[in-house]
């Protein structure tokens, strides 16, 4: 963590997995204490990786390896923003991070395993974040929390077999416990989980 309390915050986990809303709950109790927020995300975050997010979620087929480098190029794009930000002292937010390769790519599409976690270790490396948090449910409870989107908003990801989607959990759980990610049990209620984050998050402020 910097000297003048900026943070970098990943939020990662499974469609429907809750933790957009984690993500908005966390930005308005930070900013009720007095803390400059900014909330982004990791597949797009920036004008050049919005327009590349526009691709990664066309339902159209292409090998693996594009998704790992368009997910890189975001992600690479992101990273000055984010890095200024948590210098000049805020606290950034970030929907998904280097977890989320591992997770659809690797587990959920089959991109190589060393592959994956080099890139993920890059990434990492590169953000250096102050905490990374991962939010893991049953296979149950995702799918009944999808069921209950808004359908128009389904993307390309999201609309894949029930069998990829319990892969990609696999993989979110894999590369917290590789990577050393907080995590927390979100088949509880809303304001549970709400309450474990932003423990996290205040043991982070506080160190």
């Amino acid at each position: 963590m910097t000297d003048n309390n900026g943070l970098i915050v990943y939020f990662e986990g499974p469609d429907g997995v809750g933790k957009t809303t984690q993500l908005k709950l966390a930005a308005e109790a930070l900013r009720e204490k007095g803390h400059t927020v900014h909330e982004t995300r990791a597949i797009g975050g920036t004008p050049i990786g919005e327009k590349l997010r526009e691709a990664f979620l066309l339902d159209i087929p292409r090998p693996v390896e594009t998704d790992l480098h368009i997910a890189l190029a975001c992600q690479f794009a992101l990273s000055a923003d984010v890095l200024e930000r948590r210098k000049k002292g805020e606290i950034v937010l970030i929907d998904r991070g280097p977890l989320s390769i591992l997770a659809y790519q690797v587990f959920g599409d089959g991109l190589d395993k060393e592959l994956g976690y080099k890139f993920a270790a890059e990434l990492f490396g590169l953000i250096k974040p102050d905490l990374t948090v991962t939010y893991r449910a049953a296979d149950g409870t995702l799918v009944e929390r999808r069921e209950h989107r808004n359908q128009a908003a389904v993307d390309f990801f999201e609309a894949k077999s029930a069998d990829y989607h319990h892969e990609v959990a696999r993989g979110f759980s894999a590369g917290a416990e590789h990577f050393g990610a907080k995590i927390i049990d979100a088949n509880a209620s809303i304001d549970e989980i709400h309450d474990q984050t932003m423990i996290l998050i205040d043991e982070v402020l506080k160190a």
